[in-house]
């Protein structure tokens, strides 16, 4: 009697857990809401037109409904702060670039760095790009320089923010070419592009698509780039080395990242489906058509060691031009 007593208090307990587990629902797969991309620049920029156009084609490929956020300021450490601190469920990811390695640089009050997201795939890379306005009396890097060096401390250079890779590059060419300039930072490439056609500012630091409608209409003189190649979008621009400046070599990526925590199964859906749309050639044809130099696409530990590498790279060159914004 007491051998089938156990043997019902067996059959009881397990038919419990059956029921249990049939009464559970199943893990809805991943995404089962919007995913947000963060920009954090203005829109309207590069790094913008490339959020959406990545952010488009991963929502035709996968069904997903895929927004795009512009969180501009502070060179991008506002958008960078609200992805770090925002919930890791994956559903909220940044659209990274170089401020995310430069800002806790030169910025020690910075509360967001590199550690504290989860590298998830590299979408471009690019040059930075040079411009003067139409009246500014110089068409290339030798008469800028010559400009400068007769007028030191006159000549404004804009860029998208203070301890932007824009700024970086900035510094870079005055300390490589020994010139004295005086920066003059905004909330985003768009607006610093605008002054520069304006004729507020006489240089501008800021991406080809930026540049583009401005250079074709002849508002804007681009002079130089700081890529280690020319580009596909405007092949007739030299690089500085070409120039004569080979120090100034300051490559700007774009990528998605998700804040440190996010679980796998999410990291790799996004990782993989990304991974594919930014390899197609609907993505080069459009990127080019939008000048922002689509390609160099690398994911998962490869994108984590590009990312501390180019960190190390970027150090060295914030220590040269004792670049400091910590208040």
């Amino acid at each position: 009697m007491h051998l089938l007593t156990r043997i019902a208090r067996s059959l009881g307990a397990i038919a419990a857990i059956a029921s249990m587990a049939i009464a559970m629902p199943a893990q809805a797969a991943f995404p089962e809401k919007p995913i947000t991309i963060v920009v954090p620049f203005s829109p309207g920029g590069t790094t913008d037109l490339a959020a959406r156009l990545v952010a488009e084609m991963l929502n035709k490929a996968t069904g997903a409904t895929v927004l795009v956020e512009n969180k501009p300021g502070a060179g991008g450490m506002l958008g960078i702060q609200h992805v770090a601190k925002a919930n890791p469920d994956g559903y909220t990811v940044l659209f990274g670039s170089d401020s995310l390695i430069i800002q806790p640089l030169v910025n020690k009050n910075a509360t967001a760095t590199l550690d504290d997201f989860l590298p998830l795939v590299r979408v471009r890379t690019t040059g930075n790009y040079l411009a003067v306005g139409a009246a500014v009396p110089a068409s290339n890097v030798k008469e800028l320089v010559a400009l400068a060096k007769a007028k030191p401390g006159q000549i404004r250079y804009a860029t998208g923010g203070a301890g932007s890779v824009l700024h970086l590059a900035g510094e870079a060419f005055a300390d490589a070419a020994g010139i004295k300039l005086v920066h003059v930072p905004y909330k985003g490439a768009a607006p610093a592009t605008t002054d520069a056609v304006g004729g507020h500012v006489e240089m501008v630091w800021a991406g080809s698509s930026d540049f583009a409608p401005y250079a074709k209409s002849g508002q804007l003189k681009v002079i130089a780039q700081t890529g280690t190649r020319r580009s596909l979008a405007m092949p007739d621009v030299p690089t500085m080395t070409e120039a004569g400046l080979a120090d100034v070599v300051v490559v700007n990526w774009n990528g998605v990242l998700a804040p440190k925590g996010t679980p796998a199964d999410a990291a790799q859906w996004l990782t993989d489906k990304i991974a594919a749309v930014v390899t197609t050639p609907e993505y080069y044809t459009r990127g080019k058509i939008l000048a922002i130099e689509p390609g160099d696409m690398i994911k998962g530990q490869a994108f984590a060691d590009m990312l501390k590498d180019a960190r190390a790279r970027t150090k060295k060159i914030v220590e040269t031009s004792k670049i400091d914004l910590t208040n």
